[in-house]
C-alpha cells in the first residue's frame, strides 16, 4: 500500500518539526522561552510548505524529481538551516 503524495509530505513535515524541537532543545540548548516563541513561526512555515507545495499525484516529474520528493527535500533543508542558525 502506497501513501498519497500529500500524506507522505505531511509525515515529512511532522518528522522534521519533531526533530527540530528535539535537536534545538536537547542538542543546541535553546531555552524553552525562545523555543516556544519561535515554534509558532516554524509551525506556520511548515504548514504552508505542506499545504501549498506543488505535489503532482500522477507521478509527474519536476526537474527530474517527483514533486513530493522535491518538496520533502526543501523541508529537510529548511530544518537543517534552522538548526545551523541556532548553532552559530
Amino acid at each position: 500500500m502506497r501513501l498519497a503524495a500529500r500524506t507522505q509530505l505531511s509525515l515529512v513535515v511532522a518528522a522534521c518539526l519533531l526533530g527540530l524541537v528535539i535537536s534545538l532543545k536537547n542538542v543546541v540548548g535553546v531555552s524553552a522561552e525562545v523555543l516556544s516563541r519561535d515554534l509558532t513561526i516554524y509551525s506556520v512555515v511548515y504548514t504552508s510548505f505542506a499545504l501549498f507545495a506543488p505535489v503532482q499525484e500522477a507521478g509527474a516529474k519536476v526537474a527530474g524529481l517527483h514533486g513530493a520528493l522535491l518538496s520533502g527535500l526543501v523541508i529537510i533543508l529548511t530544518t537543517v538551516a534552522i538548526v545551523a542558525f541556532y548553532a552559530i
